[in-house]
């Protein structure tokens, strides 16, 4: 839902720069149990109350950075590899609403760009990496409101850009010269206008395993006197950029689904399954939609997991998709990031929660190889703060929970930034082996077989090229003792 600019509690947009450096580490003094996937943080002081961040390696230096948002203002941080979170650059962003921005690489230069909600116009902008974290603003610009998702939409290798108008979709499509100027609009309500969707969340997914991206919507539907009911809908690509008809599943409450719905394959099964957030006068949290090709239909979990903004992510070293939820409610202006382990037949169990944790996103800055939680929000006291979790989650189940390293890992890869493809050494005896290629959220992307040396073009098993993004190679049938390998795909 849009709203007005600047009614967003406890901040005031202003013009102009405003760039605060900080470099204050402090290590929590938490008590750390076994089970727990997170060490005790490291902690940046911040003078800003962020709620919502994302991490990508701004200045190539192989540690994740950090993009947080207080509703004012986009603060750009350099991370050093102790933790520490400096800030660099500010743009002046003022606007309300969950993913108001995305980090991808829009001119293909090797560095991220930042396209994100311009203050005030109406518009979405881009602002250009120049190497060092410092972003220019550039004279392209887009329609029309947040959330803004990107994805690879069309399956050719360039991220595109999503965002939405009332029921509409916009898609603007990557392509060697950036984004597309002008979008693909799709329509996801009624033609005869006897009811209305608003669009909350947006999800790029590959539904059925068929190969081709499906677009998903969350929102709810309303006419001319009351809101009607929370839905979730869904129209199947069907190559070159054609879509079918919405097809709809009913979430029988009066309200609606407040951010992006997340996507992995919860079943190992092949299709992609979602989380969404629910909130009625009945139910308020997270549910699991499992969907099945069969039917084209969603089930729900039975189980309804604390109020938040739902990710799946490859946390511990078992290779099946885990599930964090942020902005979980503690107190005024206090709110945790709940951890999930994940698993094939019993949905999640909670591992462990980090307190003052407001937004979070995984990244890699601690731990190689491993995705650390970069978090933003407030301590007990009210005073903002960035902080860095350590994973230990691969050590604790390679020595059997008693925090020690790892056995050093028998899988090597290289270059771990890679453009064209990447070579792959398997340190143990042995023969041929499985390999599997997992996205950042768990979903495989490509099986391969591979002897005391192999090769991963980068591409999927349908042989189209993978998306620029974060990927991990994961030996298979030898995860107790090998951690992932962790290859960064630039296109």
């Amino acid at each position: 839902m849009r709203y007005p600019p600047c009614q967003f509690a406890r901040l005031e947009c202003t013009a102009g720069l405003f760039i605060t450096v900080v470099s204050i580490a402090i290590i929590v003094p938490l008590t750390l149990r076994a089970e727990e996937w997170f060490a005790p943080p490291v902690i940046t002081e911040s003078e800003h109350a962020f709620n919502y961040c994302a991490s990508a390696d701004l200045n190539r230096d192989g540690l994740d950075d950090l993009v947080a948002h207080d509703g004012t203002w986009f603060m750009v941080y350099l991370s050093d590899s102790i933790g520490h979170m400096t800030a660099v650059d500010s743009i002046h962003a003022c606007t309300f609403g969950d993913g108001p921005f995305v980090l991808i690489d829009e001119n293909h230069d090797g560095w991220i760009d930042i396209v994100g909600d311009r203050p005030y116009v109406g518009r979405i902008g881009l602002w250009h990496n120049d190497g060092r974290a410092h972003f220019t603003e550039a004279s392209k610009s887009f329609d029309d409101q947040v959330p803004i998702v990107k994805g690879d939409v069309d399956s050719d290798g360039f991220e595109d850009v999503l965002t939405h108008s009332g029921e509409w979709m916009l898609i603007y499509y990557g392509g060697a010269s950036g984004l597309a100027s002008e979008p693909q609009l799709l329509r996801f309500g009624p033609a005869d206008h006897s009811y209305y969707l608003e669009i909350l969340g947006i999800a790029v997914a590959d539904l059925g395993g068929d190969g081709n991206q499906d677009l998903v919507v969350a929102g709810y539907t309303y006419d001319d006197h009351a809101q009607l009911g929370a839905t979730i809908r869904w129209r199947h690509g069907q190559g070159n950029r054609q879509f079918g008809e919405f097809r709809e599943f009913t979430m029988g409450s009066t309200e609606g689904e407040f951010s992006n719905p997340a996507t992995t394959d919860l079943e190992g099964d092949g299709d992609t399954d979602l989380a969404v957030l629910l909130y009625d006068l009945q139910d308020f949290g997270v549910r699991l939609l499992y969907y099945d090709p069969a039917s084209d239909q969603f089930s729900p979990s039975g189980t309804l997991y604390p109020s938040g903004r739902p990710y799946f992510g490859l946390i511990d070293d078992d290779a099946l998709p885990d599930l964090f939820v942020d902005q979980v409610y503690v107190a005024p202006y206090r709110s945790k990031t709940l951890v999930y382990r994940g698993s094939l037949e019993n949905g999640f169990d909670v591992v462990q929660e980090l307190l003052g944790a407001r937004g979070a996103t995984l990244g890699h800055v601690l731990t190689a190889g491993r995705p650390d939680m970069l978090a933003v929000g407030q301590d007990a006291d009210q005073n903002p703060q960035i902080t860095v979790w350590r994973n230990i989650a691969y050590s604790l189940a390679s020595s059997g929970g008693s925090g020690e390293s790892a056995e050093r890992s028998s899988l090597q890869v290289w270059p771990t930034v890679a453009t064209r493809g990447v070579a792959i050494r398997v340190a143990t005896p042995g023969t041929l082996r499985g390999l599997t290629v997992h996205s950042v959220v768990g979903r495989p992307v490509r099986r391969l077989s591979v002897g005391p040396e192999g090769q991963w073009d980068l591409c999927d098993d349908n042989g189209r090229p993978a998306p620029s993004g974060v990927y991990f190679l994961q030996l298979e049938g030898h995860r107790s003792h090998s951690q992932p390998a962790r290859v960064v795909v630039i296109r």
